[in-house]
């Protein structure tokens, strides 16, 4: 499950059985985030521009690019979506690990019409549950787990009213 850092930062993990390269091929070249998130169009270097082909469009640099390891694409504004990939030993393989942190500031959550929910709403925080489905697919080519997206609408609606409700972290 994902979890929220604070009201402005959403995090969500997965592990796959795969090699470092193979992960951050996915997750660092243009033609194969396109396969399993949303088209995009980049040169892999840090303060590279950045064009992810949606509607709206949404445009800015490559934050950070460290080869096997990192990619953050920082949007004009100092929002951000940051891929993290770290290596876990387990009884002689490597399985890695892929954090995806969804990143607005503190100060456009407070300003969107709408608030916290509606930045955040159930659909957003479950979206990045069936990207990285969508991501296990790609990589492993078997089909990804089975989710009941309206029940994980439902969890992360409960998890953001009482965010709301405690104005807590």
């Amino acid at each position: 499950m994902g979890y929220f850092d604070d009201i402005a930062c959403f995090r969500i993990t997965r592990e796959f059985d795969i090699t470092p390269e193979g992960l951050w091929k996915a997750v660092s070249t243009p033609e194969e985030i396109g396969t399993w998130f949303l088209p995009v169009s980049f040169e892999p270097r840090v303060g590279a521009s950045y064009a992810f082909h949606s509607r709206p469009p949404m445009t800015g640099k490559l934050g950070d690019f460290q080869c096997l390891s990192s990619i953050r694409f920082d949007s004009g504004n100092g929002a951000h979506w940051h891929f993290a990939i770290e290596p876990l030993e387990d009884g002689g393989t490597t399985q890695m690990r892929l954090t995806v942190e969804d990143k607005m500031t503190l100060e456009s959550v407070e300003q969107f019409p709408g608030g916290i929910t509606q930045i955040w709403n159930p659909g957003v925080t479950s979206g990045w549950h069936e990207i990285l489905d969508s991501l296990e697919h790609h990589l492993t080519g078997q089909e990804a787990p089975k989710v009941d997206y309206s029940q994980l609408c439902r969890f992360y609606e409960r998890v953001l009213q009482k965010i709301i409700e405690d104005r807590s972290p």
